[in-house]
Parts: structure tokens; C-alpha cells; sequence
């Protein structure tokens, strides 16, 4: 940030107040972007003790010292400089720009019971898009009580997990609850608090439990009694922890690996009276056993409401630009389903907004490509990041280097030897393109570079990679390794889309819709000017669209990554095939019209469609074979309706591995007038034990007897449901459910193939236990009488006086 001849003129000053002040004035010459630079530099190097910085002012000299000892001595010596003119001119700004911030969400977290299939297997944008229908009802969790009992009977967790998708403020939430600890507002049993980031151990080959406590707390002799370690960014490790083959150490001075160490330590055998927290994206998290920790929990992320005062907070005009924006969110469920991620609702934000800005158009993209794109110019042409165009375009071209190494390497932390071999210079200058999307993290011990968010990384890879293939001989995967030649620009699309279906890594997919994105002329007219070399618009998108469709076409089911093929086709501008499945879909006419290209596209709606969000209408258009094909995507939707698809009970064995999975959202089913029997329903009885979802069912006008009714029954009053509200309904799917109170039976009567019958038959007559119900009530006037099969059974007998009824229907009905 400065030059020599400015370090030379601080250097003349001897007294370090004087020299601040210099330093200030020198920074303030320069621009805001220097003095943001200066904020970074503090905030982020040694975050702990600006903190404390930030409220000794708030204590002030003669005020109560917070409610901890531990860091009585640094305390001490902070406070003295509580008063100093150049600490409250620092706190004035901070104040000033922290005025609106984004840290109502993390006031409180979701406990949850463990993660899900797609937080296992999928990338943090498809969690995002498949968990629109949420986990039911998960317990919150205020903040405050993060590491403290939830009982007077249990004890404080010694291990605590918080996970969230990148972006979602995991970093941030350590930063405040280290902040709110230093004002007394949290946990003030802890008398000692120590915070690594780990992607700081990526640098030592071997270190020491010694060690890495002074990296976490220089001052600090030793772990206290009461002490907390947290371990913030357990996915920035260089590499995955393995719980199978580190070695077991319980010596706090032998060196090992940075993994072992952090095994150990989670194992408990190190540090064991210390407590842990450690967080993470869900995908580094699954390598820690779930049975060594005590409390899991998750970042909720921004709320409707939240994210809409964020838009308008970054979209401050008096155009209606932010009301525009959040309009067109509206209409489009996956880019909305993203802005609960602050640090990507700031970049859709921002890429949309600029968009308005410049042209003020009524068009709106909705493809992560061109929002990426828009978002790229917009910081290309920022007046404080303004520089020539063909530095910008060399620019771009070594940043998606470097992205790009980093992603066949699965790293999102750089060092400075990483730029340079990528061409880029260090340190950045403050304000220019690099300094924008790389953001600088400060240690003791090192300096790191992360671009701003995982997505970027993977989108200035796709750029690296589309330009690199029109030119590239051997495969650009191997990464320097022997390969087969790959010749031509189609060669090494097809590549990376077999990389994207097998690979492990789950970058790569969406790394595929940026890559199929660039083939986009929509995308490529955003991005003129920033791409070195001549684009031509629309060279290859129809051969990637064949290739495409034959890989969806050879297909046996309908999976993430199979979907995922058909958002590559929606990033391509390719909408034929997914507007024809959606106007059958509105209109019913699905039935004989899905193929496994039609499947494919209609999984994708289930995800994407505003019309599918509450309720999908399935009916007279299914068959086995397509809900087998069907099946993966089927747990992800809200409600279903399948009637009259002439279902057999092989069917309700799919649907009931579908309730099992604990990935299941489905809150509303509907499987009337179809096939079903006694032993389908008996398979559907055991799914319900172990669902925690589903509240309403309809199973009106099929094949079920009594002996059905009663697995049904039973199955409902052995699990303790989550909802109170669950029923089987009559005729109308979107009725109300009908309360149902375990362990107290209170079914209405159920009408299979339009006979009555009570479920109470098999219940065990002559004595009837309805009549010990006082409230039991029977909606018989929907059934359709005259003709009742209750009169013919001898052993029923109808006590109605005992009910309670002023006035019952069944008295009323002429027929009975």
C-alpha cells in the first residue's frame, strides 16, 4: 500500500502514535479503497484483539472489566488504550459502516440430528436448490446457548459442529460470538477463548498440540481449565481428515500431520479439558465420525424478508431497482433459493443491479452463467477498479488459472507462490481487479488468498477451461500428467462432462454450467471485451446440446447429476424441451409423453417451477418404470398428487423408500383412485414410522380392507409425530388434515371403491372402543348412501347417545 519513499517518511517518526497518525493521513491521500485495505488488515490479521479494541471504548477507564480472567493481561493492556484519539477514530469508522450488517440469521442456528444425503453427496449450490422444501420444523438453537446445556440434567457439548454452504457466514458467526463473549454476552463459564483458522496449518508439514495452541493464541501459555478452541474452516484443511488411518497420539508435544492432529484432538486425546468447536461445509464435515460429536448444528442462512432489506440496502436508487430485482427472483426459484446466502445474494445483487444501471432493460437474465457474467463486467468496470482493458482481459485470464489449478487440486486457499506462478503479482494493489475477487487473509505466520466465494472460483475456472480447450492438445485434467490427445474444443467439453458425471468432486458440476454457460450468446455478449481472443457466438452450443440430450436419452434413472445435464441445457439457452414438459404439466397431459428426455426435464421443474413449489400434479400420467425413473427427485417435492395412474403395491414399495430417506420433504401425498391393496398399504404402514414429514395422505377409492386400515392406524399411534395434524382424507387432497393425537385413535371413516367401511371392524368387537372416545366424530354424509354395509354386520352396534352429539347425520340419513 505504500511506497518506499513513504515508508521512508514514517520511518523518520519515532513515536508510534505520530506514526499512526502519518500512516492515516498518508492513506486518506489515496483513496477509500487504501483505508478499506488498512480495515481489512486489522480485522482480519489478528480479529481477536480488534475486537476487544473495538468496545474498550464502550467499557471505558473506571467501568466494570468484562466477566472473564484469561485475558486479564491483554485486557488490561488494551484498555489503556481505550482513549487514544487514533482507536476512537478507527472505532467512529467502523461504527459508521457497520450501521446495516447481515447478522440477524446467525442469532440463532438449527440444531439438526446428523446431514443429509444431498449435504453428503452434492455441490453447496444443489443443497441449496433441493432443500427449498426445507427439514420440517428443526429446532432453533439462540446463539447464547451454542455451548451450554440444553437441560439441568445434561452436560455442556465437548465437541460442537456448525456446517453451512460457502458463503453462508460461518466465519462471521465466530467473529460475533467472539465479540459478543468479550462484552459478557455469551457463555461467561469460559474463561478462555482460542480461535485458528485452519487453513493457517496448510503451510507446516508437522506440528506439535504446543504449537498449534501459541498459532491460536500467542500469548497464552497453555490450554486453562474452561478453556474453548475453535477451529474455523475445517473444508480450507489441505486435506479431508481420515479417522481410519491417522495415528493415535496422546503426547502434546509430538509432531504429526496437521490432519492427525486435528483427529486426535476430536477423538479426544488431546486436549481433553478443553471444549471444541469446530466449523465447516457439510462435505468436510461427513469425515468426522458422528459419534464423537456432542451437538450439531447448522447456519439457517437469510431469510425471505432478510434478503429483500438486504437488496434493497445494496440497491439503494430511487428507480425501483431493488424492488425489480427481487420481482424477478421471484419468478425464478433456484436464483432466489441462493440469495439466502449472503455473500451470493450479494453478488446476484450486484450483477442484476448493474445490469439496470447500465441499460435499464427489461430483460433480466436467470442463469448463473450470465448473472456471473453481468457480475464480472460490473467489477471490471468499477470506477474505483477501472484499468485498461487488455491488463483486465490478462487479468482474468491468470486469475481462471489459478481458479482452475485450484479445482482439479480441490483447494480454495492460495499462497503468494500460488499467484505468482499464475502471474499474478503480491501483494495486490488496493482497489484493482485481483483485489476484488481475491480476497487477503493475514496471519502471524502467513498470507492467504481466497476468491470471494466458491462459485467464482469455479466460474473463472470455466473460463480458463474454454479458452484453454480451443487450443489444447492433451486432456487439461491431468494437470501436467501423461493423457491421451484430446483434439478440438468438443473434445474437452465432453470430457469435462464425463468428469462432472463420475467425478467425486463435487465442484466439477457446477463448474459444467458455467462451462456450458460460455457456449451461451447471452453470456458472451456480457462478457465482450473481457475475454482475450475472438468469441464466436453459437459455434459449438449446438453440438453440446446433441451430446447432451443422448447422455440424458441413455439414462436409467433420474439423479442429481442427471438433472444436473439438463440445467447445463437451460445455461445453453436450450428451453425447448423443458417449456413443453411444463405447458403439459400445467395443462395435465403428461400421460404417454415421458420419455427419459421428459423425465429428466420434469425433474428439473420440480426443482426450478414456481407451479411445482407447493403441488405437483402427477396424475393419470405414471407407471412403475416411471417412478422408478422418477424416484430420486420425488423426495425433494412438497406435495404430490398421483392419482389415478393405476397403481399396484409394487409401486407403494418405491413410494416407501422414498418416506424412509431422511432426505424426504414431502408434507402432502395423494395415491386415490388407484390399485391399492391391504399389502401395499401394510408396506406404507412401516415408511410412516420412521417419516417425520408427511402431514396429510389420501388413499380414498382403492383396494384396501379393514386389516389395511388397521396397519394404518397402528402406525400412527406407535410414532410420536412432529406435526399434530395428520389424517387420511376423503375426496379432496387439498382439504384440511384431520387432527390425529398419538396414541388416541380418531379416524374418519374410510371409503374404498365407494363402500363403506368402518375401520373399527377389526378392532376387536363386541366391545366397541369408540364409545370411550367422547369426541369422536363421523363425516358420514360424504359417502354416498343409501346403501350402508354397517347394518349388515351383526356384532356393530351404534351407542350414538354416548357420543355427546346434539344432533347426528347418522339419524338423519333416510337410507341407514
Amino acid at each position: 500500500m505504500l511506497t518506499e519513499e513513504e515508508i521512508k517518511m514514517l520511518q523518520e517518526f519515532t513515536s508510534p502514535p505520530m506514526q499512526a497518525e502519518v500512516l492515516l493521513d498518508t492513506l486518506v491521500g489515496k483513496g477509500k479503497s487504501y483505508l478499506q485495505a488498512l480495515q481489512n488488515c486489522i480485522e482480519f490479521s489478528r480479529f481477536y484483539l480488534y475486537l476487544r479494541m473495538r468496545h474498550y471504548g464502550k467499557w471505558g477507564p473506571g467501568s466494570l472489566n468484562p466477566p472473564f480472567s484469561s485475558a486479564t493481561i491483554t485486557t488490561d493492556r488494551a484498555l489503556r488504550f481505550s482513549t487514544d484519539p487514533l482507536v476512537l477514530k478507527h472505532l467512529e469508522r467502523v461504527e459508521s459502516k457497520e450501521k446495516h450488517t447481515l447478522l440477524t440469521q446467525l442469532d440463532s442456528l438449527f440444531m439438526v440430528e446428523g446431514l443429509t444425503d444431498a449435504q453428503l453427496q452434492e455441490h453447496d449450490v444443489l443443497q441449496l436448490e433441493l432443500r427449498q422444501g426445507g427439514r420440517g420444523t428443526p429446532r432453533q438453537l439462540p446463539l447464547e446457548k451454542l455451548l451450554l446445556p440444553l437441560s439441568e440434567v445434561t452436560f455442556p457439548p465437548h465437541i460442537t459442529l456448525t456446517v453451512g454452504v460457502a458463503g453462508a457466514g460461518k466465519s462471521t458467526l465466530v467473529r460475533l460470538f467472539v465479540e459478543r463473549w468479550i462484552r459478557g454476552e455469551v457463555c461467561p463459564n469460559i474463561t478462555c477463548m482460542m480461535v485458528l483458522n485452519l487453513w493457517e496449518l496448510n503451510i507446516y508439514d508437522r506440528l506439535s498440540t504446543e504449537k498449534l495452541l501459541r498459532l491460536a493464541s500467542p500469548r497464552q501459555a497453555g490450554p486453562l481449565v474452561g478453556s474453548l478452541l475453535i477451529l474455523d474452516g475445517l473444508d480450507e484443511l489441505r486435506a479431508l481428515l481420515d479417522f481410519s488411518e491417522s495415528i493415535a497420539c496422546t503426547d502434546p508435544q509430538k509432531e504429526l500431520s496437521p490432519e492427525c492432529l486435528i483427529t486426535n484432538i476430536l477423538r479426544g486425546n488431546l486436549l481433553t479439558d478443553t471444549s471444541i468447536w469446530i466449523t465447516s461445509r457439510p462435505g468436510a464435515a461427513a469425515c468426522i465420525p458422528g459419534g464423537l460429536v456432542d451437538r450439531m448444528t447448522e447456519i439457517s442462512g437469510l431469510a425471505e424478508e432478510d434478503a429483500r432489506g438486504f437488496l434493497e440496502q445494496l440497491l439503494p436508487d430511487t428507480n425501483g431497482f431493488a424492488q425489480r430485482v427481487w420481482d424477478h427472483l421471484q419468478s425464478h426459484r433456484s436464483l432466489k433459493a441462493l440469495c439466502s446466502v449472503p455473500a451470493l445474494c450479494r453478488i446476484i445483487g450486484t450483477s442484476l443491479g448493474s445490469l439496470l444501471h447500465a441499460q435499464d432493460s427489461p430483460f433480466l437474465p436467470g442463469t448463473l452463467s450470465a448473472i456471473f457474467s453481468w457480475y464480472l463486467k460490473a467489477v471490471v468496470c468499477d470506477s474505483d477498479g477501472l484499468e485498461q482493458i487488455g491488463s483486465a482481459r490478462r487479468t482474468i485470464a491468470n486469475l481462471g488459472r489459478l481458479a482452475f489449478n485450484g479445482l482439479i487440486r480441490r483447494r480454495t486457499v492460495f499462497y503468494e507462490s500460488d499467484l505468482k506462478s499464475c502471474g499474478i503479482e503480491t501483494p495486490l494493489i488496493p482497489g484493482s481487479l485481483c483485489a476484488r475477487l481475491l480476497l487477503s487473509q493475514n496471519s502471524p505466520s502467513s498470507l492467504s488468498f481466497a476468491f470471494s466465494h466458491l462459485c467464482l472460483q469455479e466460474f473463472l475456472a470455466a473460463i480458463h477451461y474454454h479458452l484453454a480447450a480451443k487450443r489444447a492438445i492433451f486432456d487439461l485434467f491431468a494437470d501436467g500428467a501423461m493423457s491421451w490427445p484430446k483434439l478440438g474444443y468438443m473434445n474437452h467439453y465432453k470430457s469435462a462432462v464425463q468428469k462432472a458425471q463420475h467425478a467425486d468432486d463435487l465442484q466439477i458440476p457446477i463448474f459444467l454450467r458455467f462451462l456450458s454457460g460460455l457456449l451461451s450468446p447471452q453470456v458472451l455478449r456480457a462478457l465482450s471485451g473481457c475475454l482475450p481472443g475472438k468469441e464466436e457466438p453459437g459455434g459449438h452450443s449446438g453440438a453440446a446440446v446433441d451430446y447432451l440430450h443422448s447422455l440424458l436419452i441413455a439414462g436409467k434413472n433420474v439423479s442429481c447429476r442427471a438433472v444436473n445435464l439438463v440445467c447445463c441445457l437451460q445455461e445453453l439457452g436450450h428451453t425447448e424441451l423443458i417449456k413443453g414438459v411444463e405447458e403439459d404439466l400445467e395443462k395435465g397431459t403428461l400421460g404417454g409423453k415421458l420419455s427419459m428426455l421428459g423425465c429428466s426435464a420434469l425433474a428439473y421443474l420440480l426443482r426450478t417451477s414456481n407451479s411445482c413449489a407447493h403441488e405437483t400434479n402427477l396424475s393419470q400420467c405414471l407407471t412403475y418404470k416411471l417412478v422408478q425413473i422418477l424416484l430420486p427427485q420425488l423426495q425433494y417435492c412438497t406435495g404430490i398428487r398421483m392419482e389415478n395412474n393405476n397403481f399396484k403395491d409394487d409401486v407403494m414399495e418405491l413410494l416407501a423408500s422414498v418416506l424412509h430417506n431422511k432426505d424426504c420433504t414431502i408434507q402432502r401425498l395423494s395415491l386415490a383412485e388407484n390399485r391399492l391393496s391391504n399389502r401395499g398399504v401394510k408396506v406404507l404402514g412401516k415408511a410412516l414410522m420412521v417419516n417425520r414429514t408427511l402431514v396429510s395422505l389420501d388413499l380414498h377409492s382403492n383396494s384396501i380392507g379393514p386389516s389395511g386400515v388397521k396397519t394404518l392406524a397402528e402406525s400412527c399411534k406407535a410414532v410420536d409425530l412432529p406435526n399434530p395434524f395428520f389424517g387420511f382424507l376423503g375426496s379432496n387432497f387439498t382439504s384440511t388434515a384431520v387432527p390425529l393425537f398419538p396414541p388416541v385413535l380418531c379416524l374418519p371413516i374410510l371409503s374404498f371403491h365407494h363402500v363403506l367401511w368402518l375401520p373399527t371392524l377389526s378392532f376387536g368387537f363386541p366391545s366397541c372402543p369408540l364409545v370411550s372416545h367422547p369426541v369422536l366424530w363421523f363425516p358420514i354424509l360424504s359417502f354416498g348412501f343409501p346403501s350402508c354395509p354397517l347394518v349388515s354386520h351383526p356384532v356393530l352396534w351404534f351407542p350414538i347417545l354416548s357420543f355427546g352429539f346434539p344432533f347426528c347425520p347418522l339419524v338423519s340419513q333416510p337410507g341407514l
